[in-house]
């Protein structure tokens, strides 16, 4: 096999074969190549393909590992296990669930089926909804379940001074319940993939010997977004034979939120003695004065394991940050910024503006708009979780498992067929006492229902019988279909308010029905594509006309442009106030701007503001905003900065000494509607008056009943619909006159 694309430090690590190896991989440092070299490597050497695993966290990386393997090795590719942790796990548990209590064909319950049964858990327990919110239960659950808690230890990882007791508490009891009930109803949530398969492992000795004995050579992707069971899993594996290949960068930890714990990448060596360590430092992604920034803004974080980032392109750009006098001006900024590069000959698919939050993305979208740039955003909601989907998905889950209660309550009155609460809570009572699933309890709904309601249950029963019986011998496609219209869903979708909607949902439903036509073809059974959808982790998105893509920091990991622009790059937005009061919080906020930077290739472009607009006693006002201090630590010889005559202004008004060049501002680019974009210091026409109707995106449909300030200062007090009277901020709030 050739290694000519491969340089020393690449290829040291792909020949070291034997024993534990730690792959440093830097920023656009090819660790792909890497990890795909050393399976080729291994095979090469006469390592089986069985007996490698090869873990990510992504599909997409899965599925990209997977293709360059098999342009090494050719088909033995296809007998390598290759998928995200929870991929693995769910061949596992359905090799082996019922040694640990489950029975098989069991279900995967996603995020919404999961709080759609703490809210029912919550309604009948002691504890007031008013004071435990179910989302903050399901995710002190899942938290739990990935730092390797059951319900059983839950409350010990708390002391006896905890501020939150009554809300641990309340989630101890649920988290019972919730353990329980999925037992009952032969279900699994998807942190149970990863906590499930260890405890198969510590419970079943003859088991974890087996896949030890199996797996002789392991290797992981992004080893510093390990979680505290991921890294369990990777030990009780790794421990039969010792090979664990692990590449990561401790430097693009920014995961620290959702449960990555950076000391798993810190620990490697203690974990395994004598390991070797592999520094990848070359960059094929940004020139030397792109990555010469980079390097300045990561080194001021404490006990990282070393690595100074070097690129053969030294000619390029130099980093710039323009200051802006507000948000609003900033968001002009940037749509100037993206039509300047446009005229310039660059394609907007090359364009990514990139910003800490989502709630930047409206003004940037906003002044996109009046600028005729076509934008995607790459942190929207997942095909599979619009409800449309959800909906005929469950009818499918009902059909595979029939003890799923959680899908049976979605469905049996969507759409509506006068099975209301009462009637549902009757079958669900009865089904306990006789300890029957509720759907086992269906034909005897006219024990415990009215004649009616009894009548709308057993027709129901009959149809989800039909169902059962054709689901072996029709197509999935026909299947589906056949589901969307007898069960009424689409006419349900039909009657959508408006007619862009029904078709919206309608045309989703008919692209899951092509998509199941598509996996039947390739082989998979009902249960294969059930299982399947509930490991996607990303919406796929088809290749968009020219558009340039706005995501937040966290979506743009793994990803590389042309051009970036960094938004909002001031403190109390990164770093971020909610994350500024611990060392750690700070240094992963340090790692996100990191991060933003290593995606330029060629040009990088950062803004900040002098004010913005933020609440206080209900009234939004401009207050002062001071650069990043992660810009700040480093040489301002380093960027090119540059502030408009407003932000000099007022900095200089606050006593904040500038050594940027004063500029006018950009050239204003010439808007197809020839209107510009509102900020409350740019002439901001403020019309309403009281009677006025307006509509807010939020509480819907209101009345102005009074009206106080002038021009930018402009305070609306308006009475919604179910919401009462709400001061409304007119320069700033998405209120609008119908």
């Amino acid at each position: 096999m050739e290694y000519n694309g491969l340089n020393n430090q690449q290829l040291s690590a792909v020949k070291h074969t034997k024993g534990a190896v730690l792959v440093l991989a830097g920023a656009g440092s090819g660790k792909t190549r890497v990890l795909t070299y050393r399976v080729a490597k291994l095979i090469e050497e006469g390592v089986g393909p069985y007996n490698i695993l090869a873990l990510t966290f992504t599909n997409k990386a899965a599925n990209e590992m997977k293709e360059r393997i098999h342009q090494l090795v050719g088909s033995q590719a296809d007998n390598i296990w290759i998928g995200t942790f929870h991929s693995v796990c769910l061949k596992i548990l359905m090799m082996n669930i019922e040694k640990i209590g489950f029975k098989p064909g069991f279900v995967i319950y996603d995020a919404d089926d999961s709080l759609a049964l703490i809210k029912r858990i919550l309604k009948d327990s002691r504890y007031d909804n008013n004071e435990v919110n179910p989302r903050t239960v399901k995710y002190e659950i899942s938290a739990a379940k990935n730092d390797g808690y059951t319900a059983d230890d839950y409350l010990t990882q708390f002391n006896d001074f905890d501020p939150d007791e009554y809300i641990h508490e309340a989630t101890a009891f649920v988290f019972e319940e919730y353990e329980r009930t999925l037992k009952e109803n032969n279900a699994l949530d998807f942190d149970d993939l990863l906590i499930k398969t260890i405890l198969l492992f510590s419970k079943d000795r003859d088991t974890l010997s087996r896949y030890q004995d199996r797996f002789k050579y392991i290797l992981v992707d992004e080893y510093q977004d390990t979680n505290e069971v991921q890294y369990r899993l990777v030990k009780m594996l790794a421990d039969g034979h010792k090979n664990i290949f692990v590449v990561g960068d401790d430097d693009q930890s920014i995961y620290g939120w959702r449960g990555a714990n950076i000391e798993n990448i810190y620990n490697f060596e203690k974990d395994f003695p004598g390991a070797a360590v592999y520094k990848l430092e070359q960059n094929y992604r940004s020139h030397q004065k792109i990555l010469d920034l980079s390097n300045a803004v990561i080194k001021n974080n404490s006990g990282r394991k070393s690595k100074v980032l070097f690129s053969d392109a030294a000619v390029g750009d130099k980093p710039k940050l323009f200051v802006f006098e507000d948000e609003y001006a900033e968001s002009r900024g940037i749509a100037t910024l993206c039509v300047n590069l446009q005229e310039r000959g660059e394609n907007l698919n090359d364009i990514a503006v990139i910003y800490r939050t989502n709630a930047q993305s409206r003004l940037i979208e906003q002044a996109l708009v009046e600028a005729s740039i076509p934008s995607k955003n790459l942190s929207g909601r997942s095909f599979y979780e619009r409800k449309e989907i959800k909906d005929i998905l469950a009818y499918l889950y009902m059909m595979v498992n029939t003890d799923a209660d959680l899908y049976l309550t979605r469905i049996i009155n969507t759409p509506k067929r006068k099975i209301g609460d009462t009637s549902v809570a009757k079958i669900a009572a009865y089904a306990e006492t006789k300890r029957l699933s509720m759907y086992e309890a269906l034909p005897y709904a006219e024990a415990v229902l009215p004649a009616a309601a009894a009548k709308a249950v057993l027709d129901f029963y009959t149809m989800m019988e039909d169902f059962r019986l054709k689901k072996d011998s029709l197509s999935l496609n026909d299947l589906m279909a056949l589901v969307f219209e007898k069960t009424g869903l689409r006419e349900m979708y039909l009657q959508a308010p408006t007619m862009a909607e029904a078709q919206g949902r309608i045309e989703n439903v008919e692209e899951l029905i092509k998509n199941a036509a598509e996996r039947e073809a390739r082989g998979e059974t009902l249960e294969d594509f059930l299982y399947n959808i509930s490991l996607i982790t990303d919406m796929e998105r088809e290749a968009a006309d020219e558009a340039v893509s706005l995501m937040t920091m966290h979506s743009a990991k793994g990803l590389e442009y042309g051009n970036v622009i960094i938004a909002g790059v001031v403190d109390g937005v990164l770093p971020h106030t909610f994350s500024s009061g611990t060392k750690a919080g700070i240094e992963e906020e340090r790692r996100l701007l990191y991060v933003g930077i290593t995606r330029a290739k060629k040009r990088l472009m950062m803004t900040a503001f002098a004010s913005r607009a933020t609440r206080q006693n209900g009234f939004f006002q401009q207050t002062l905003s001071s650069i990043s201090s992660f810009l700040k630590e480093v040489d301002e010889s380093l960027y090119d900065k540059q502030e408009t005559h407003a932000a000099a202004r007022m900095h200089a008004e606050a006593g904040i000494g500038s050594s940027a060049s004063p500029f006018a501002g950009f050239e204003k680019p010439s808007f197809s509607s020839g209107a510009n974009i509102a900020s409350p210091k740019n002439k901001v026409s403020i019309d309403f008056a009281a009677g006025d109707r307006v509509q807010h995106p939020k509480f819907g449909f209101g009345v102005v009943k009074d009206i106080s300030g002038t021009g930018d200062q402009t305070v609306l007090s308006v009475a919604f619909e179910g919401y009462g009277v709400k001061k409304i901020f007119a320069a700033i709030a998405p209120i609008e006159k119908i």
